[in-house]
């Protein structure tokens, strides 16, 4: 058996009046794997693995520099204090994945075996971001998306003094659906 895993956090480092006194661009993150081996007898593994991804980080704001025009924007020097933003409007960032798998290998003699894999993931994705600053206020986009899959592969090996074979079958299914959003104007 093993397991390992990963945790990522810091906190923002940009100043945005629209969004509160707390500071933006946290990161925060997190990552988990397993796997377990059985023997099964002489002839025969199983192996099951898993992964999970929590992502949380909030998405970068930028910190304009230079105004379009009709903006009226006082900051937007190139000497400014690139740690402050005035973007506002709808931020959003969220990511969750999981996969599993599972392989299973049969010695049916001593020059053929049979590998079965089976696996099976998903994932989901929300973002919003605010994009550029405009005379009728910010625009930005935002999406969403989700995507299922599914995998299944059989391979027959046989292995010789003079004679080395690898045939398979391979089938795979995969679903996935994203909205987006129109551009926003706040």
């Amino acid at each position: 058996a093993s397991l390992s895993a990963v945790f990522r956090r810091r906190d923002g480092y940009l100043t945005a009046p629209a969004y509160g006194p707390n500071k933006v661009n946290d990161r925060n993150s997190l990552g988990v794997r397993a796997k377990l081996l059985f023997e099964l007898g002489d002839s025969a593994e199983l192996e099951l693995s898993g992964s999970y991804v929590r992502d949380r980080t909030e998405i970068a704001l930028g910190t304009p520099r230079t105004s379009l025009p009709g903006v009226n924007n006082p900051n937007a020097v190139p000497d400014r204090d690139l740690l402050s933003t005035e973007f506002s409007g709808y931020r959003a960032q969220k990511t969750d994945s999981y996969n599993v798998s599972a392989n299973l290998t049969v010695d049916l003699s001593d020059t053929v075996s049979v590998l079965s894999t089976t696996a099976y993931g998903h994932m989901y994705n929300l973002t919003g971001t605010p994009l550029v600053q405009t005379a009728t206020g910010v625009i930005g986009t935002s999406y969403d998306f989700k995507d299922d899959f599914f995998s299944q592969e059989l391979t027959l090996n046989y292995t010789s003094d003079a004679l080395k074979l690898v045939g398979g079958l391979f089938y795979f299914h995969e679903k996935g659906k994203q909205n987006d959003t129109a551009p926003y104007n706040t």
